[in-house]
């Protein structure tokens, strides 16, 4: 979920095709091409002519944005996560291979759109269901992977960057670590390149303070968890997915900083932002080119930043280089 148009405007370039419903499996598609951009809308049932334009309209306004739209499909679907994971498949292991996705958060927050790199194109899904919160807010999501494949096709993504060159891993830290890192890193550059207008115009999709106690409870929980069962390792494993939530929330809060919407003091009450912005808003947005080099040092910061807040939240995960071995500790 950068934008060119401000809200309420309309591409004037029209679709260079539109194709009659088409029925597959047990769903009817509409396809439309825009500069090579290909729109499908693969739904359970045949949406309206109303629903359909707008989908039309923001795929033109996505292609717009991109340097090469032709190596772009955009899939709207009703059929979310077996989408995502039928394609997971075709990933490339140096964009990071095959996951089980689940868009559900332990926070219990619902992710609603996934950018895909595929071998030979680029692949966007996204969840049929959020036409329900409106175009403003689908404008939003478009936006943001929009900056997604940005990244992709500059070849300018943190996300496995060391499956695809000489990488150091910073000292007393494993991959787990790395690829929190990187993730962070690039939801930050796709959200801060949003165009604060647009974002504005959906701000129901905006992390805001009042959405971080959830997000420490976890941790807590995790605590309270261990301290029953003396599972360390599932607790290790527990902690590990509460970062991955953390992380992206972090990320969508200093771009929040970085737009201009809301100022760093308005997050004091949330100190793990503090520590973060401190390296996050050094790096530019995915707009903005960065580099291959100039990323290892932006991973590295963000994974002394990660450990800086879990030391805050009264744990500590790492890895033992003597030993070759993860641990967790709590405070």
């Amino acid at each position: 979920m950068q934008a060119a148009f401000e809200q309420g405007e309309r591409p004037s370039t029209a679709p260079t095709s539109l194709h009659s419903p088409l029925v597959i499996g047990q769903c009817k598609t509409l396809d439309v091409d825009h500069a090579g951009l290909k729109l499908n809308l693969a739904t359970s049932a045949q949406p309206s002519d109303e629903v359909a334009r707008m989908w039309s309209d923001l795929a033109a306004e996505m292609a717009k944005m991109l340097s090469t739209p032709a190596k772009v499909t955009l899939i709207v679907t009703d059929r979310f996560v077996d989408t995502v994971r039928g394609l997971e498949g075709e990933v490339p292991e140096t964009l990071g291979g095959t996951q089980n996705y689940d868009p559900t958060k332990p926070d219990g927050s619902l992710a609603v759109a996934r950018t895909l790199p595929l071998h030979d194109r680029t692949v966007v899904v996204v969840n049929a269901g959020l036409v329900a919160m409106g175009r403003a807010a689908i404008r939003r999501v478009l936006h943001h992977e929009a900056q997604h494949v940005r990244l992709h096709q500059a070849d300018d993504i943190a996300w496995a960057m060391h499956r695809r060159a000489p990488f150091e891993r910073p000292i007393g830290f494993g991959y787990a670590h790395v690829y929190l890192a990187q993730s962070m890193i690039d939801e930050y550059r796709c959200e801060a390149a949003v165009a604060s207008a647009v974002a504005r115009a959906a701000t129901e999709l905006d992390e805001t303070p009042n959405g971080y106690p959830a997000i420490a409870s976890l941790f807590c929980a995790i605590r309270t968890q261990f301290v029953k069962s003396g599972d360390l390792e599932a607790a290790y494993e527990s902690s590990l997915i509460a970062l991955n939530r953390l992380g992206p929330y972090l990320a969508y809060a200093t771009a929040t900083i970085a737009r201009g919407e809301l100022r760093a003091d308005e997050w004091l009450a949330v100190e793990p932002v503090r520590i973060v912005a401190e390296t996050l808003l050094t790096i530019p947005p995915a707009s903005t080119p960065r580099g291959y080099a100039e990323l290892q040092g932006d991973v590295t910061d963000a994974v002394h930043a990660l450990d800086a807040i879990s030391n805050h939240l009264g744990f500590k995960v790492g890895v033992d280089e003597d030993a070759d071995q993860a641990f967790l500790y709590f405070y």
